[in-house]
């Protein structure tokens, strides 16, 4: 078997001597066809695909477009599919047939997506289904002619992404495969620096697909940094949270990177399980995790952990999985801190749409890749710390050019994030936004950030932020919540906010139905969300002032149904028709995910888990869907 260290110079040293071009990029990460490129499984059996069967299908595309569409030449053309082994032939074909990808965000708002269409000048769509946008859909079943052997690929050499839309501005970043070879050759630093990234499961290396690949986490960790190496990628029927783990387990997946929300719901199943137990499994737990923590001191024993928490980790992600990262967003030291003493090795990482993936936590000591640091900057970029401690990201990987509104910039290499960061141990650590920055009674500047830090409730969203020149905190909860959930949630708002230094103690509070996070977001906006409040579309609401939604005349035979539904993905029994699936039964947002899947293959409906008003206790589901029915 091939050595990773000798795969990973060879690769390099292959683009080190290229142009860099996106051409390059896609010749190299094909070098070997016989290797699987990707796996999926329709539930009993695993489909696999060689990145030569892949680059096959690629050819045709390309040349069909090139075809059947000769006036495309140098033009944008949308990617109009989600995640999909579909996705990587439709990127490249593209490319290969002298165009451009734009990677539509399927979460925008159609509106949005069809601006940023216009402005890019997209006549053409490419996919598998009509989803809504402008321009034509061509059809990837139209593509499949055979290709010539003597046909040629004429490459482009340019993508367009866009941002999470906090903003809703149109907003499309471009890379070239110059800035999108550095952050590929930045590999080989991180490799040195800690080579579990590159340890396999029995000769393979399998990457999880749960990141969107039109975000360019996905995009460059996911896709582009593995399929360099041959690689496979590992994609997902859905993502409710039973797939995932069978999915893991099923395919021996050896690398998940995902967002704090998929880490932290793996945290609340595990004390899910355990608290199911009895209050002395719980404290043995506890015990254990401070002694896998010491044997992980100085980073080794990190199997022998992994084995000795044998019973939960076989529920979770098996005995595969051998590097985790989490970005785009904050990730809480205590879910840091359980999953490593798991034994699964995850770590914190850095990047922004326009500037790539910066950097990561590389550190092998236990208390080191706990501690929420993001790492030090790769090769391909430096860190400039400003007088205001807002950063400032240098170097060739950062995108090249800046559409906002159709006014163009040219970056030269140096972005400006608008993250406030500290320098502290020899590493980097993400303070908060510089525009959310709150200055106290006592005149020190607070961030929102480390407050919502030491708030713990359980509440669908929250935002701490600048309302009328007030600290306040915002809790976004459900249209139904029990009279029971919104007491234990106020009750939980007291204590936090009493264990709060007086500087950091937010002066007011209130409760909102309407969401804080946009469908197009990862993350809270908290200028969106002042935005928004000024605008009327979201409604706050006084703690003294809230009522209750009473839904009566509710079929019995429905709601016996939902409550069974409900039992069966949260483990509990018994379950009142009031309870809130989260605040009162503790569930997170990935297991309502796999209640939605539930109920609408129960009852064959279209019961939306992403819909503003969505019910969250058996009454109120149990309304909805009769509506629906």
């Amino acid at each position: 078997m091939e050595s990773v260290k000798h795969l990973v110079k060879q690769r390099e040293t292959m683009l080190e001597n290229s142009r860099k071009t996106l051409e390059d990029i896609f010749n190299t990460s094909y070098t070997d066809r016989t290797k699987i490129l990707t796996e999926r499984n329709d539930g009993f059996r695993i489909f696999q695909r060689t990145y030569g069967e892949s680059y096959e299908t690629i050819r045709k595309y390309a040349y069909n477009l090139n075809l059947k569409f000769r006036e495309l030449r140098n033009c944008y053309i949308g990617i109009s599919i989600d995640n999909s082994p579909e996705w990587i032939d439709i990127f490249w074909a593209i490319l290969a047939s002298g165009n451009k990808p734009y990677l539509i965000n399927h979460r925008y708002p159609k509106e949005l997506t069809n601006k940023i269409i216009s402005r890019l000048d997209i006549k053409f769509n490419l996919g598998k289904k009509d989803m809504g946008y402008d321009g034509t859909l061509i059809s990837i079943n139209d593509l499949m002619e055979e290709c010539p052997a003597n046909y040629s690929f004429s490459w482009a050499d340019e993508i367009a992404i866009s941002t999470s839309a906090t903003t809703l501005n149109e907003k499309i970043v471009f890379y070239s495969g110059k800035e999108l070879s550095s952050q590929i050759l930045n590999y080989d630093h991180v490799y040195k620096q800690n080579k579990l990234i590159a340890h396999r499961y029995e000769g393979n290396v399998k990457m999880l697909m749960f990141l969107p690949l039109y975000h360019v986490f996905g995009l460059m960790a996911s896709f582009l940094w593995f399929t360099f190496f041959s690689c496979t990628m590992v994609f997902l029927r859905d993502y409710s949270a039973k797939i995932i783990l069978k999915t893991i387990k099923k395919h021996h997946v050896t690398h998940i990177f995902a967002v704090p929300l998929f880490w932290q719901t793996i945290e609340k199943e595990v004390w899910k399980q355990i608290d199911k137990r009895s209050p002395k499994t719980r404290k043995t737990v506890e015990k254990t995790l401070q002694y896998a923590s010491k044997k992980q001191k100085h980073g080794y024993n990190i199997q022998f952990c992994r084995r000795l928490f044998k019973q939960i980790t076989n529920s979770l992600f098996g005995p595969t999985v051998r590097f985790c990262i989490s970005g785009g967003s904050f990730i809480k030291e205590d879910t840091l801190r359980l999953i490593n003493a798991l034994g699964y090795y995850l770590v914190n990482g850095y990047g922004m749409t326009e500037i790539g993936i910066t950097s990561v936590t590389l550190s092998l000591p236990f208390e080191s890749r706990v501690k929420t640091s993001i790492g030090k900057p790769f090769p391909s970029v430096e860190y400039v710390i400003e007088e205001d401690g807002e950063l400032v990201v240098k170097g060739s990987s950062v995108a090249h050019k800046i559409m906002i509104n159709g006014e163009t910039f040219l970056t030269n290499g140096i972005f400006k994030t608008n993250d406030i960061v500290k320098y502290e141990n020899d590493t980097y650590f993400i303070v908060g936004r510089k525009d959310d920055l709150f200055i106290s009674d006592n005149g020190e500047n607070v961030s929102p950030d480390d407050i919502e830090k030491l708030i713990d409730v359980d509440c669908e969203k929250i935002s701490i932020l600048n309302h009328d020149n007030k600290l306040t905190g915002i809790f976004q909860i459900s249209r139904y919540i029990s009279k029971h959930g919104l007491e234990k949630l106020k009750k939980q708002i007291n204590e936090s906010f009493g264990k709060l230094d007086s500087s950091l103690r937010p002066s007011q509070y209130f409760f909102t139905y309407d969401p804080l996070m946009r469908p197009t977001e990862i993350k809270v906006s908290r200028k969106g969300v002042n935005r928004r409040i000024q605008e009327g579309s979201i409604e706050l609401i006084a703690p003294s002032e809230l009522s209750f939604n009473e839904i009566n005349d509710v079929n019995v035979e429905i709601l016996s149904k939902v409550i069974e539904l409900m039992s069966d993905v949260s483990g509990k029994k018994d379950i009142d028709m009031n309870a809130h699936f989260m605040l009162d039964l503790g569930c997170t947002s990935l297991d309502f995910y796999t209640l939605v899947y539930s109920i609408n293959a129960t009852f064959g409906v279209d019961f939306k888990f992403d819909n503003d008003e969505s019910a969250y206790t058996a009454l109120g589901i149990a309304k909805r869907v009769e509506d629906l029915l």
